[in-house]
């Protein structure tokens, strides 16, 4: 029997070749594809989910997994990045004679859907925002094309005519839903050693540089909902006992969303994990508002081991232009409290937005200082995180009033991609390039080989995989050393030449070059030592 609905995220396409997938950076399962797998197959479609993106399959090998199992309905989904694919993908399928319904799904689709479909017209439709129910009685109806006017959250082609139906209500039970499908969890644990969990969707803020408020605001609903604690606790019992997992990462946009009943949910949610005795660590993203120290302490027993924070900035006005409602007092509390409880903590951070001074990035770097000081638990990764202008946030609105965005030629790219801008400051700008240029010039180390090596060594081989562990970890730190230092270096050098044009940015670029060739040549080595081990 043929497969009812394929269900596909497209790889991420090198832009120097379509033909080459970009690898996977610590990838997770697409849980909002497992979600609507196990939904359809609760009413009695077969499913088959092919997930590109995690084992880096090209378009050729993607398109000719679904021609093989000859589904009714493809389904795709499309975030930044990763429409170019999906669009490539459903060409082929029309090309080699695919004559079933394309649709695609996902938050740039939503945002995007008269453009796409009318672009496009390789889908036949696109199903905006939540997709589970709407896929389902399209499902039932795709014989029936005049009965699709009466699916909510559906736009489609009507003999040429682009239709779009109603908005379709949030879903207001979670619980009501099954589990996600997990059938690419294999795959992802040949790699990697943790899982996924959703346990809430949307989130109550809204800051300027995010879309998911605006994404759940298409519909009428509760702003953030979420799943019970003994639903949740159930789904964890499951993935450790019978899938081996040992790590979860909650991947809500906000895990203790609304103030008062969010946290006593994950008050909640650690007792019930630790009254079935299950063993297991895991992480949550969170806003610094959200941090008290007796629901901390509590997670931590439960297995809480890390938390992602959007800190986002040291300076008042930033936080103030992303909306953030927090001050710089308040991320400073967070920090000493997250370090007094002893928790690991991976800040999101934005060092450059589109009106940063060169007074506010020092005031930045102060803030990283004070972040890292006496205490490894906490470190700002990427010092030089920019803000991003989504689709469908509020600061690429008003950047595109200004006329500050800078869109790729490409009509497609220009949906796909995320846009660029200039910085306001031309200095800060200058240092922007200087220091972002000078990233690109350091070669990479194999970070994604390093964990595969170092999850896979065998327990008689760790100790002479941990020489090699030791000269990479030293390597790393090392090179943020580095960066850390050269950005001080420039901005002092753009404080004695004020004048400096961002086309100049060669002239800081320069300073590093002894230090890039050195660090060059020890990244070289330890990559070759990274690849005799895994060989071995």
């Amino acid at each position: 029997m043929n497969t009812d609905v394929v269900l596909v995220n497209p790889p991420i396409l090198d832009r120097r070749s379509i033909e080459i997938p970009t690898r996977a950076h610590n990838p997770f399962e697409h849980i909002g594809l497992g979600y609507i797998a196990s939904y359809l197959r609760k009413y009695g479609y077969e499913v088959k989910i092919i997930d590109s993106y995690i084992v880096n399959r090209t378009i050729a090998e993607t398109v000719s997994l679904i021609e093989k199992e000859s589904p009714r309905l493809v389904g795709m989904s499309a975030t930044h990045e990763f429409l170019t694919a999906a669009v490539d993908i459903a060409g082929c399928l029309r090309e080699d004679g695919y004559d079933g319904h394309i649709t695609l799904g996902g938050y740039l689709s939503t945002f995007l859907h008269d453009k796409i479909i009318a672009e496009y017209p390789c889908f036949d439709s696109i199903v905006r925002g939540e997709g589970e129910i709407t896929i389902v009685e399209l499902m039932k109806n795709l014989s029936a094309p005049s009965e699709w006017n009466s699916i909510a959250g559906l736009t489609y082609r009507d003999n040429g005519e682009i239709r779009v139906n109603p908005p379709r209500d949030l879903i207001p039970d979670l619980d009501v839903l099954p589990h996600p499908a997990r059938d690419t969890l294999p795959d992802l644990a040949r790699m990697y050693d943790y899982s996924a969990i959703s346990s809430s969707r949307g989130c109550p803020m809204n800051c300027s540089f995010c879309s998911i408020h605006k994404f759940y605001r298409q519909s009428k609903g509760a702003c953030w909902r979420a799943r019970s604690p003994q639903n949740i606790a159930d789904e964890i019992e499951i993935l450790t006992k019978k899938h081996n997992v040992q790590q979860v990462a909650f991947t809500d946009d906000n895990f203790f969303g609304i103030p008062g009943a969010g946290k006593n949910r994950a008050l909640k949610i650690a007792r019930a994990i630790l009254s079935r005795g299950v063993k297991v660590e895991f992480s949550v993203l969170c806003r610094v508002n959200d941090l008290e120290e007796g629901l901390l302490r509590l997670l931590k027993i439960s297995g809480l081991r890390s938390l992602f924070v959007g800190f986002e900035s040291g300076c008042n006005r930033a936080l103030k232009t992303f909306n953030k409602k927090i001050t710089v007092e308040q991320n400073r509390k967070a920090v000493d409290l997250i370090k007094k409880v002893g928790i690991k903590c991976f800040p999101g951070f934005i060092m450059f937005d589109p009106y940063t001074t060169l007074e506010e990035i020092k005031k930045n770097i102060e803030f990283v200082d004070y972040v890292e000081k006496d205490s490894d638990l906490i470190k700002i990764d990427d010092l030089l995180g920019s803000l991003q202008p989504f689709t469908g946030t509020s600061i690429r609105e008003k950047l595109e009033r200004e006329g500050r965005i800078i869109y790729p030629d490409s009509p497609l790219l220009r949906m796909d991609v995320i846009p660029t801008y200039e910085i306001e400051d031309p200095r800060v700008e200058t240092l922007k390039r200087a220091m972002k240029n000078n990233r690109n010039s350091l070669s990479r180390p194999l970070f994604d080989d390093f964990n595969r090596l170092k999850r896979n060594t065998p327990d008689d081989k760790r100790s002479e995989f941990k020489l090699v562990a030791d000269k990479f970890n030293n390597l790393v730190q090392r090179m943020r050393d580095f960066e850390k230092a050269f950005f001080r270096e420039c901005i002092a050098f753009i404080e004695k030449n004020p004048r400096i044009q961002p086309e100049e940015s060669y002239r800081l670029e320069e300073m590093a070059v002894p230090e890039v060739k050195s660090l060059n040549r020890e990244i070289e080595e330890i990559n070759r030592e990274i690849e005799f081990e895994r060989q071995e």
